[in-house]
């Protein structure tokens, strides 16, 4: 006889019961009481244990015999193998989460990204279901920026020895330029330049000041002739280089002494003195300048002469180019040496001529005074 059992079965044979698998030979009285020999091959079929590990994507089920299973965990059924006996299945189960990947995602002008099957080169919300390593659906939610290139046009004024730099070029010389350089976010980023060159100023000045006055150039004044170099800084910032041919012109300073008439003046500048005295007066000169003229004036009065004369009928008083020969008053105005007005104010009285018949007796060579006139008569 050849029996499989399951594991934990048993075979009873007469007196003796078997588990495990072997050869047995039994000898049993029959029912006829002879002996009755059993021989029996006994086959144990061991319980069949399956462990089983198992990675399912979220959504999916696993179904060990009746039992439907969809969530993680470890999990034991015993089952009926093909033998009739049981099979146990211990099972570890992983459900997978669906992979959910948010990208938000910067790229230059002119390049894509590609998810999947799908290429997007512009700016905009995105959402694609891939397949992860494991099998199981990997979603991934794009948000997507394109950077424009960046223009940038410049206009630049450089001093005569400076330079601009844009990226690796140095320029030097006026000009247009264009130059594609990366930006910070890594995009191309083009500079247009147009570049212009200020030359160096240069002022040549000749200069006359008056003494006591200065010129300033920059931070430096100057006061006395000479020729001086400065470098300043122009309008546009660059170098401005004065040359400069100084001239300062002295003072001029005029002595004068002067005499005038009573009633003359003299003019110096916007004044006019009259009267004696010493005076400075500061003018300009035909150069601009400072001319003083210190004055010392004399101021002559005038000569007043009152006269009062007598003389005799037929005789004259000349004054000046006047001839007075009558009674009267009289003014004339003369010069004097000096230059100036002399006045003779003149009383003139004309004693007439008195006729006498006298007859008198004097010496000879003598003389007759008769009122203010003097006769001279030969003695008869």
């Amino acid at each position: 006889m050849s029996l499989e059992k399951c594991e934990g079965s048993s075979v009873t044979v007469g007196t003796n019961v078997y588990t495990t698998s072997g050869v047995y030979s039994d000898t049993l009285l029959s029912s006829s009481g002879c002996d009755s020999v059993v021989n029996l091959t006994l086959t144990v079929v061991p319980r069949i244990i399956n462990n089983l590990s198992l990675e399912i994507c979220e959504g999916s089920s696993v179904t060990v015999g009746t039992n439907v299973y969809t969530t993680s965990g470890v999990y034991s059924d015993t089952l009926l193998s093909s033998s009739g006996c049981d099979s146990v299945v211990n099972l570890a189960l992983t459900v997978i989460s669906r992979i959910i990947n948010n990208l938000s995602l910067e790229i230059c002008e002119g390049s894509s990204v590609t998810v999947g099957t799908n290429v997007y080169t512009t700016s905009g919300v995105y959402s694609d279901t891939l397949l992860s390593s494991s099998g199981c659906d990997s979603v991934v939610n794009l948000t997507l920026t394109v950077v424009s290139r960046i223009i940038n046009n410049l206009s630049l004024e450089i001093c005569e020895g400076s330079s601009v730099t844009v990226g690796t070029n140095v320029y030097t010389t006026s000009g247009v330029y264009s130059d594609t350089l990366l930006s910070s976010s890594g995009c191309d980023s083009v500079v247009n330049l147009t570049l212009t060159v200020v030359s160096r100023i240069i002022n040549n000045l000749s200069l006359e000041i008056c003494e006591g006055s200065s010129v300033t150039v920059g931070t430096n004044v100057y006061t006395t002739s000479g020729v001086y170099s400065d470098t300043l800084l122009s309008s546009s910032g660059c170098d401005s280089v004065v040359n400069l041919t100084l001239t300062v012109v002295s003072r001029i300073i005029n002595n004068l002494s002067l005499e005038i008439c009573e009633g003359s003046s003299v003019t110096v500048g916007t004044n006019v003195y009259t009267t004696s005295g010493v005076y400075s007066d500061t003018l300009l000169s035909s150069s601009g300048c400072d001319s003083v003229v210190n004055l010392t004036l004399t101021v002559v009065s005038r000569i007043i002469n009152n006269l009062s004369l007598e003389i005799c009928e037929g005789s004259s008083v000349t004054v000046g180019t006047n001839v007075y020969t009558t009674s009267g008053v009289y003014s004339d105005t003369l010069l004097s040496s000096s230059g100036c007005d002399s006045v003779v104010n003149l009383t003139l009285t004309v004693v007439s001529r008195i006729i006498n018949n006298l007859s008198l007796e004097i010496c000879r060579k003598q003389c007759y005074r008769w009122h203010k006139c003097i006769y001279d008569i030969r003695c008869l």
